[in-house]
């Protein structure tokens, strides 16, 4: 597959995983009657909507690269807690970070999903089974601080060889 097309079609799995993982467009599980996107959310729920307007996410890969990412789009709608949310960072190179599912305080490794792609080398990380455990040490209606720790996530794109992560990310309204 030509680097052209990776580089476009790498962030749009992610989008997609990020997005699937919080229930997407379907009501009966919390999400909009609509398609969803990474600027909307669910309009219904006990949290508060908050709006994002900056961020960074740190990332290393095993030993690799680091990344600094900005948050993907300013303006994203987070849920506050108990709510399921999306949250995307991602630089010009589409190299990206996400994390989506059920935001809570503390450490969690069930609850969350969590992606990595890197352009080069192509990778595409995907951790849904524990492989990583998040901490959130602040998280409530102004964003969130927090730090994650992988062990072996899975990589369905490049050599498909699986990798160590860790890095720090923040996101405020």
């Amino acid at each position: 597959m030509p680097w052209s097309h990776r580089a476009v079609l790498v962030p749009g799995l992610v989008l997609a995983l990020l997005l699937g993982a919080c229930g997407g467009g379907d009501p009966s599980n919390g999400g909009t009657s609509g398609p969803a996107s990474p600027t909307s959310a669910p309009t219904s729920g006990p949290g508060p909507q908050i709006v994002l307007t900056s961020g960074t996410a740190t990332v290393e890969v095993g030993g690799g690269p680091t990344l600094e990412l900005p948050l993907n789009v300013a303006g994203t709608v987070y849920l506050a807690p108990p709510n399921a949310s999306s949250v995307a960072f991602a630089d010009p190179a589409f190299n990206t970070f996400g994390i989506s599912g059920l935001l809570a305080s503390g450490a969690t490794s069930t609850t969350l999903g969590l992606t990595v792609t890197t352009v080069d080398p192509p990778a595409g990380y995907t951790s849904f089974q524990g492989e990583c455990t998040l901490e959130f040490d602040e998280l409530g209606d102004e964003g969130f601080i927090g730090s994650f720790e992988c062990a072996g996530v899975p990589n369905a794109a490049g050599d498909g060889e699986p990798a160590d992560l860790s890095g720090t990310f923040e996101a405020r309204s």
